[in-house]
């Protein structure tokens, strides 16, 4: 999407660009990745993504000069008050990711442009009744 049209589908929920403090991309592929500039330039957007999706996106051209706050696959780290747990997901792509997002208190996940749910999909995705896990970077 386009920064514009980024910046409509978040006022359609109530919000505005300039309440988003970071983006994590999931890969490399236009449709997620064509408002990072504008994002991150124009109104100081953190972004976050894996080595593999940052040289597939500056050997493209598509983000030159961009700041990037680069996590490994698997290893969890923190944005903020969030705990942040990348996991492989199969796609076209050079190394992309689903999250699961935690609070401490919720946990929730993300999985973009998957055919089919694999075990480390569902596995990612299970939750316990009860289980309160902090993520620790």
């Amino acid at each position: 999407m386009s920064g514009r049209e980024t910046s409509r589908r978040l006022e359609s929920v109530g919000m505005r660009v300039d309440m988003v403090g970071a983006v994590c991309l999931t890969h490399e592929h236009d449709d997620h990745c064509t408002a990072l500039s504008v994002l991150s330039r124009r109104n100081g957007v953190a972004l976050y993504a894996n080595a593999g999706t940052v040289d597939a996106i500056e050997k493209s051209g598509k983000g030159p000069g961009l700041k990037w706050n680069v996590f490994t696959t698997g290893s969890p780290f923190t944005i903020g008050a969030l705990g942040m747990e990348p996991f492989s997901v199969p796609h076209d792509a050079y190394d992309p990711v689903g999250f699961v997002i935690c609070d401490g208190r919720a946990r929730m996940g993300i999985a973009t442009d998957i055919g089919m749910a694999t075990g480390l999909i569902r596995e990612r995705f299970a939750w316990l009744p009860g289980d309160r896990r902090r993520i620790k970077s």
